[in-house]
């Protein structure tokens, strides 16, 4: 049987204030939503507060565009612009996935009367911007 010390001390979660993080992807899981759909489920590290963020990513028709901001979010997007272009996300894709760092808009949202981050945006990386003089 396990034994807790009451007194030690524990790591809460802090709540970061709404705003814009860079984030590393620390763990990354495939599971089955209560829908039935595949998602992807991810904390996110961010890296100056050291916080986690928890995140899904579900796959559905309904759920394309956040899969897209996710996708260029990591640079993780097709290397072409056709359309028809697909990316297979397997266990070996998941994997590659941790580390990747991104930028995310963070805000906060109030579940059962506690209040926790979410991912509102997950922002594509800036362009290297070059002199055109």
């Amino acid at each position: 049987m396990p034994v807790i010390k009451y007194g030690e001390k524990t790591s809460r979660r802090k709540v970061l204030e709404p705003g814009e993080y860079e984030v590393i992807i620390d763990s990354a899981d495939i599971k089955t939503s209560s829908n039935g759909n595949e998602m992807i489920v991810l904390n996110l590290k961010t890296s100056e507060e050291e916080t986690i963020i928890y995140d899904r990513i579900v796959f559905s028709p309904q759920t394309h565009w956040k899969v897209r901001q996710f996708l260029d979010c990591f640079d993780l997007g097709p290397e072409t612009d056709d359309e028809e272009a697909e990316i297979n996300i397997n266990n070996e894709f998941i994997d590659d996935l941790i580390g990747k760092t991104g930028d995310v808009k963070i805000g906060i949202e109030t579940f059962n009367g506690i209040k926790r981050n979410k991912v509102a945006n997950y922002l594509e990386p800036e362009e290297d911007e070059e002199d055109d003089n």
